[in-house]
Parts: C-alpha cells; sequence; structure tokens
C-alpha cells in the first residue's frame, strides 16, 4: 500500500479531477503513523484517508492481496478491480 500512494502521491496532478479514497480498515490503524509519514499523503488534500470502524469493507470486497484498488465511474458502478501494485498507465484510461 505504501508504495502504490507513494506512486500516486507522485502522480497527484493525473487525480486532480478525481476522487481517491484510501480506505482501511481498523486493524491497520497501529500503522496510520507510519503510513502518514511514509507516503505523506498528507501533503495532498484532494486524497482522503479513512478507516472503515465498522469493517463494512470486509464484507463487500474480498481481498486477494494489497493493495486492491477499486475503480468506480461517475454513477459510482464499480468498473475494474486490481489487486496488487498497478501501473498508473493501467488507471489514466479511467480517469477523467
Amino acid at each position: 500500500c505504501i508504495k502504490m500512494t507513494k506512486e500516486i502521491g507522485a502522480h497527484a496532478a493525473l487525480f486532480k479531477d478525481n476522487h481517491v479514497l484510501f480506505l482501511a480498515g481498523a486493524q491497520m490503524m497501529p500503522y496510520f503513523q507510519d503510513f502518514y509519514k511514509e507516503t505523506e499523503v498528507f501533503k495532498h488534500p484532494e486524497f482522503v484517508v479513512a478507516v472503515d470502524s465498522a469493517q463494512t469493507i470486509e464484507k463487500l470486497y474480498s481481498y486477494r492481496t494489497l493493495p486492491q484498488i477499486n475503480v468506480y465511474d461517475k454513477d459510482r458502478k464499480l468498473v475494474k478491480t486490481y489487486n496488487g501494485d498497478v501501473p498508473l498507465d493501467s488507471l489514466k484510461q479511467y480517469l477523467w
């Protein structure tokens, strides 16, 4: 997750017209301070980092590997799921 977040952050301009949400399960809370420090995600106010304390993501998604990237269209319909690190070129086609 850290590697992918750094990659996205390094190319934040690509995502300026899109919503980017980094969502983690509550069990990841002990790692958040290191995540923020290492990724510097806080430097990008257009990115949102959240914790799913209700454990909803565990019911909605079946993670094979992390990170998992879910791409939604403007109508909030899931159009693509990536598991593991993804080249940014693969994501560009979904950006508006």
